[in-house]
């Protein structure tokens, strides 16, 4: 399976060709003056430098284009061996997932209510805030399906109730994102309706009332 570099890191094919082609000017100058000062006839007046300029071109960009593609061709062996990044989105459902499958094995009346408002909520795990969320009810997850497993049956209910009391709040957290987000979609709507309003007159009146 082909192996994609991390998020935001510049592949090592583009990196090792970048650095080599940031040198070849240089490169080419210095090897200009190594060819005429060390091949003979060396070049004593400038009226030579520019055959002996051209002579080095003839060998040194087709060998620098070689070193070039041997340098991309082993970045990308090595961008092949990193390790591909996680999709964060696709971690975030996989915790819910976990997480409701975990507490479903425990719940009881409360629990079982908190749950479903989990499972109501829309979820938006490109928005970081629900990332977060996510991981911190697979955390919740683990850690009170773990404490209910070792409970004694006396201790049991207690632990049922802090869990169910913890998913309420994550539930409650979840709510006030999808009230901000409505309100926010509406913001939008509005300002856009604004702008159009502005640009093309007043919208017609049967659209008014029956949006009224």
């Amino acid at each position: 399976m082909t192996r994609e570099p991390p998020a935001g890191a510049i592949p090592t094919s583009r990196l090792l060709a970048g650095i080599l082609l940031h040198f070849c000017p240089p490169a080419y100058l210095l090897s200009c003056l190594a060819a005429a000062l060390l091949v003979r006839p060396v070049v004593t007046a400038w009226a030579g430098a520019p055959a002996r300029m051209l002579w080095t071109a003839l060998w040194f960009f087709p060998t620098f284009l070689l070193a070039t593609a041997v340098a991309g061709g082993v970045g990308a062996l090595i961008d092949r061996r990193r390790p591909r990044a996680p999709d964060p989105v696709a971690v975030s459902r996989a915790q819910v997932s976990d997480a409701r499958a975990r507490l479903g094995g425990i719940a009881d009346g409360c629990l079982t209510r908190a749950l479903d408002r989990i499972d109501a909520a829309r979820w938006d795990h490109a928005d970081a805030r629900y990332r977060q969320i996510a991981a911190d009810l697979d955390a919740a997850a683990r850690t009170f399906a773990a404490a209910a497993g070792s409970a004694i049956p006396d201790r049991r209910k207690t632990v049922l109730a802090l869990a169910a009391t913890s998913i309420e709040r994550l539930a409650a957290a979840l709510d006030t994102l999808a009230v901000e987000r409505q309100r926010l979609d509406e913001g939008d709507a509005r300002t856009v309706a604004t702008y159009l309003d502005a640009r093309y007159g007043e919208a017609p009146s049967s659209a008014l009332d029956s949006a009224g």
